[in-house]
């Protein structure tokens, strides 16, 4: 990762790790959901906050309020940057559970506002037909449990 941060890249455009991927405008936020081959998905509700899923529907990494957040045995970890010798690493902390509940929380929100949106008709779609992608977002939405789980690692499965 780069010492300055910088915005993301144009993820419908650009986010070819996501072979279909699909942009809708929710609440005055671009958002922008992307599926990987096995069936992995982010959502990035605008720059900040995105969530990561694995490929058992579970969450890997977070971007929220600024911070970073990864998967580590059920439990999500904040990862705080230090720069070492022109070198950028992470320490890893754990959450209390009020942070990780508040994290959840805005996660099903914002998922459920994604919900009411699947059926909107001004979706920009890569990889895939406009309507097979709203038919991959909805059938994966519902497959999701409540509460949504914590990965036991950060990686993609």
């Amino acid at each position: 990762m780069a010492i300055h941060e910088q915005n993301r890249e144009d993820l419908l455009r650009d986010g070819t790790g996501f072979i279909y991927r699909g942009e809708v405008m929710l609440e005055g936020q671009k958002v922008i959901v992307g599926f990987r081959r096995s069936n992995q998905a982010a959502f990035y509700f605008g720059e900040d906050p995105v969530f990561q899923l694995n490929s058992s529907l579970a969450v890997r990494r977070v971007y929220y309020g600024g911070s970073v957040y990864r998967a580590e045995s059920g439990n999500l970890m904040e990862m705080q940057r230090c720069s070492k010798g022109g070198r950028v690493i992470f320490d890893s902390f754990p959450l209390e559970e009020t942070k990780v509940s508040e994290i959840l929380g805005a996660l099903t929100q914002w998922l459920s506002t994604l919900r009411v949106a699947v059926d909107r008709h001004d979706w920009k779609v890569v990889g895939e037909g406009v309507e097979e992608f709203k038919i991959r977002l909805a059938a994966y939405m519902n497959r999701l449990s409540t509460p949504i789980k914590i990965g036991e690692q950060p990686g993609l499965d």
